[in-house]
Order: structure tokens, then sequence, then C-alpha cells
């Protein structure tokens, strides 16, 4: 379980060079696509702030920002591709003038893989309302936000991650609660911008908000609920088949009868 209540520190390699995001003259985020080719960029990295060139010269290789004294002794930096998304992911949400429109999926209860805890659709998250925090490690990161239905509105921890494997994300703690974890698998996006030339903004709006394919629940509030629920109904049926058994003395035999019974004791006890 991760807890969020502590600031933890970031710490990066420079082990991934293809940069699609960096800092224009203004200090806006910016994809490599949204401005000039080469140093007439007017860019700088977003994390150690150097001069940036702008690579987006119709060759084989991903479109992308590189440090213009990259490889000096001097150049220390903490940029990756990942952290690069990171960052512009904030940039999205936070500069946004209307809420987003996120598509969360379905979950089925692990109880009988069929009872559903929650439906697919489309939340309302309300961008005014975003806490974010630095990430627990160099591939996952977290924020959390209200999402607004029927007028009720709802903390939602989100966790964007590139671990391939989605990684051990479960419920998030925050503010004393746990809150219900949706975790956004980035890990493809080099394989889908490998060959990509421009509308990276608008690619990674997709995979954050629109993708169905690249999202799951990492916990719902409502599990343990739904739990309890069937958990009551399967007590309930039980215990009608033992009444309605020992009303005929036909249905069962001694020793299915005391099964039965020894089952209804066991289920009563988890209460």
């Amino acid at each position: 379980m991760l807890d969020l209540s502590k600031q933890d520190v970031y710490v990066f390699s420079m082990t991934e060079i293809l940069i699609p995001f960096a800092l224009n003259k203004n200090g806006e985020q910016v994809s490599v696509d949204e401005v000039e080719n080469g140093l007439g960029c007017e860019c700088i990295c977003i994390s150690c702030k150097s001069r940036m060139v702008a690579k987006n010269n119709g060759s084989e290789k991903q479109s992308h920002f590189a440090h213009y004294r990259a490889g000096k002794a001097d150049l220390k930096c903490d940029i990756t591709f990942a952290n690069s998304v990171f960052w512009m992911s904030e940039s999205i949400i936070t500069t946004s003038l209307t809420n987003i429109k996120l598509l969360t999926p379905n979950l089925l209860s692990e109880y009988d893989n069929k009872t559903e805890v929650t439906s697919a659709g489309i939340r309302e998250l309300d961008v005014k309302t975003v806490d974010f925090f630095p990430k627990n490690n160099g591939s996952s990161w977290t924020f959390v936000v209200e999402v607004i239905a029927n007028n009720l509105r709802r903390p939602l921890a989100i966790t964007l991650s590139f671990d391939k494997g989605d990684g051990c994300h479960g419920a998030i703690s925050y503010k004393g609660k746990f809150l219900s974890n949706l975790v956004i698998n980035l890990s493809e996006l080099h394989k889908i911008w490998r060959l990509k030339k421009a509308g990276f903004r608008e690619s990674l709006h997709y995979e954050l908000f629109e993708n169905p394919n690249n999202r799951r629940w990492a916990f719902h509030e409502r599990t343990a609920k739904v739990l309890k629920q069937l958990d009551e109904q399967r007590l309930s049926g039980i215990s009608a088949i033992r009444q309605n058994s020992h009303s005929q003395n036909t249905m069962f035999s001694a020793k299915e009868q005391a099964s039965l019974d020894q089952l209804y004791r066991e289920l009563e006890r988890e209460r």
C-alpha cells in the first residue's frame, strides 16, 4: 500500500534521452513538433534548464529534444523520457480551461468474477482540485483529483506508470483515507512514438484520458462493500438450504448436513 503523506525525492538517471518535451522561452512546456527545428526552438530543458536542440528533421528516428551540450562533463541533468512525460501530463492538466473527461474501466469482484464493483464510464475531473505528489520511484507517479458525478464529489487517485508489469500498485493512503486508485500504464509510449513526428501532446492526452486499453483499477473503495454483500447473499442462501433440509430430513445425508452446518458457522464467524 502506497502512503503519499510524505513527499519523496525525485531520483532519475540519464538512461533515456529521447525527450519529447521541453520549456519554450515563455516557460511553457511544449512538444518537439510545436517549435522550430534546431536551436531556433529557443527551448531549455525542463529539469536542468540548459539549452535544447529540437531534432525534428525527418530522419527515421523519433523526433525529440537533445541537450545542446550533451556529453559535456559539466552537464548534470536528471531528465528521462518518463519524467518528461510526467511533467507534460501535469502541464496538460493544470493548463486545461475546462474539467477533463476521464475514461474509467469496469471492475468485477474477485469473489465470483462476474459481480460488478464499478461500471465503465466517462468521469469528470475537476482540474482545480488536483493534488500532485513527487514520484515514489523513477517509473510511476500519483496525483489525487476530485471526480464529479451526479452533483457529488469524491477524491480519486490516478497513478501514471511506466512499469511494464504494472508494478505493485494498490490503494492510496491520502489524508487518513484509502482512495480508489486507477493505474494508467504508459509503458508502450516508446513504441507508440518510435516513428512519430508530430502530435505528441494530443497523443499523450489520448493515452492519459481516453485509451481503453491501458488502464485498470489497482484498488476500488467499493470492493469491500460488494464483497460483504456477496457474503451475505451466500450466507442467506446457505441458511435457506439448511432450514429446508432440516425440515424435510431427506435432502442431504448426515455427513453432508454436518458439512453444510460447518460452512454456515465459518461464514458467520467471517462476518
